[in-house]
């Protein structure tokens, strides 16, 4: 029992230490926000996206190093994110990670980034719903009806599904028809 107790006290006074020096290293300044994924959030997912998972960091106050971030999904599966830098401060650090939105089911994600040779780590715990939605706004003009002497003013009818996209770059113009059905309104006072 003397050994075993002793084996449980080194591995207690290990921890402890690696505790605070974590503890102190956040104390000194070493911080890390999420920017579009944040501790504690819920986000809604465009399910039909082929493109990859990625998400956003600010580091503040870091020595330099590099992070490989891991994305935890809902059943503890491990994902591959790339590698992401702690300097310079205030710029964001964008990672991607290998899932598809797709492939990521509903439920309850993690975010790591850990830091040994800082002695700093971070876990940003969020959830995920999954859903097809579009936006659709529809801009009226209205009809002036001549003898009358005020023009009414200008309105906006939107429908509105919501699609949840992260753009993090400027996106190429794409052209394309619209074939939206065109309502007209008539406002006579």
């Amino acid at each position: 029992m003397t050994s075993s107790s002793g084996l449980w006290r080194a591995v207690g006074l290990a921890v402890a230490a690696l505790v605070l020096r974590i503890v102190s290293a956040q104390d000194e300044g070493c911080s890390s926000t999420g920017l579009d994924y944040t501790n504690g959030g819920s986000y809604l997912i465009d399910a039909t996206s082929e493109d990859n998972f990625t998400f956003t960091s600010l580091f503040d106050g870091c020595d330099y190093t590099w992070i490989t971030p891991i994305l935890i999904g809902p059943d503890d599966t491990q994902y591959n994110c790339t590698d992401i830098e702690t300097q310079p401060d205030d710029s964001e650090q964008i990672s991607e990670c290998d899932i598809t939105f797709a492939d990521m089911p509903a439920g309850n994600w993690s975010i790591i980034l850990q830091a040994p040779d800082l002695d700093f780590a971070v876990e940003r715990d969020f959830n995920i719903s999954r859903g097809e939605t579009e936006v659709v706004t529809v801009t009226v003009v209205p009809t002036v009806v001549v003898g009358v002497t005020s023009t009414p003013p200008a309105s906006t009818v939107t429908n509105d599904i919501t699609e949840t996209a992260l753009l993090y770059q400027d996106p190429d113009t794409v052209y394309e028809d619209c074939d939206v059905a065109t309502q007209t309104l008539i406002h006579a006072s």
